[in-house]
């Protein structure tokens, strides 16, 4: 009978000597590729004529491998996935389902018109708060200025009007590349308070799964947003891991932002993202209670608030679970038994995943 390993917070681990097999090998390739002593080619990690070099192995201590990882270490699980980094929306979605997860990233995800209808709405709300600016990125330098610019701007005005949206947050988790984008911030009571909107087609309340889903999103924002505030991560950490000084933008792009009124010497990556930085660490306090909302897609009208407050504790246990996937410590987890309606609406249910295939109703 088919089963779920889970090892997340409130559910059960199953372990047998398959998982812990592959937890050993990926363990060793990584140690192998940082000492230089393996290589990747493609998939495949092949052993090295290089000779082990006891002395260079005694400086990577286990503390070394929670500072930021070499490409080799990232290859382990990313590159499988054709990933740079993780998103907090793949920590989210870990927890509706790991496989899923796994399975959208490495074969790509299903654009519906729901999809499509969501991301409207939130335009919409964007452009009713921040100030539109239609820049049209020709690059990844051009696109991640675009980021730093809107974010920055979200940031002042929160500062100057009480709120902000769309604003793209950098960080790190476990050594690895975080990105989040927080649908608002507001201003309440002398704090900064965290919303996030969710958009459903039906217009009913969410289910308990959904509710579980999206709260931990929220408690992940929580964490980067502490992280950003109180300065455990700046724009040093992140010239460092996007290697932003050797980012030129491209020319079309310069003659949008000329247009735009920015002035040159604000034309560089650099700069502005020392300044959205500087924005993050001048926030003050932040609300431990945070907003989930619920939007019907149709109309845009709101269905329900939810409250949540912020779990220090849980959301460290949240963090050591999913890294145990991200690591190659473990394989993604289907959902278990008691879960397993949720297939009934997955794209890859009896095709590329098969786990409760045989028992569907």
């Amino acid at each position: 009978m088919p089963h779920a390993s889970a090892n997340r917070p409130g559910s059960v681990f199953r372990s047998n000597a398959a998982s812990r097999s592959f937890s050993q090998v990926m363990a060793l390739s990584r140690f192998l590729v940082l000492m230089g002593n393996a290589t990747i080619t493609g998939k495949v990690i092949e052993a090295s004529n290089r000779p082990f070099n006891p002395e260079k192995a005694a400086r990577y201590n286990a503390k070394s491998f929670t500072g930021t990882k070499t490409m080799g270490v990232l290859l382990s699980v990313l590159s499988d996935l054709h990933k740079s980094g993780i998103k907090v929306s793949d920590i989210a979605a870990q927890y509706w389902c790991e496989r899923q997860m796994e399975l959208r990233a490495r074969h790509g995800a299903k654009i519906t018109n729901e999809i499509r209808k969501g991301a409207q709405i939130h335009g919409e709300l964007e452009d009713q708060v921040n100030v539109p600016m239609f820049l049209q990125p020709k690059s990844y330098p051009d696109y991640m200025y675009k980021q730093l610019y809107t974010s920055h701007a979200a940031l002042v005005s929160l500062r100057e009007n009480g709120k902000g949206r769309e604003i793209q947050m950098y960080g790190s988790i476990g050594g690895y590349r975080l990105v989040g984008r927080i649908d608002m911030l507001q201003m309440s009571g002398g704090k900064v308070v965290i919303w996030e909107d969710k958009t459903k087609a039906n217009g009913k309340p969410p289910s308990e799964a959904q509710l579980h889903t999206n709260r931990i999103q929220l408690l992940v924002y929580r964490r980067m947003l502490d992280d950003l505030v109180s300065g455990d991560y700046t724009e040093r950490n992140f010239t460092r891991a996007y290697s932003t000084e050797k980012m030129v933008l491209t020319a079309e792009f310069v003659r949008q932002l000329k247009a735009l009124g920015v002035p040159d010497p604000e034309m560089d990556i650099g700069r502005i993202a020392g300044r959205l930085f500087t924005e993050f660490r001048g926030l003050g306090s932040v609300s431990d209670s945070m907003r989930l909302r619920y939007l019907q897609q149709s109309t845009g009208n709101e269905i329900q608030i939810y409250s949540f407050d912020y779990n220090k504790e849980e959301t460290q246990g949240i963090v050591k679970y999913v890294l145990g996937y991200w690591n190659g410590e473990r394989e993604s987890n289907p959902v278990p038994e008691s879960e397993k309606w949720k297939c009934e609406w997955c794209e890859f249910f009896g095709d590329k995943c098969k786990v409760w295939w045989g028992q569907r109703g």
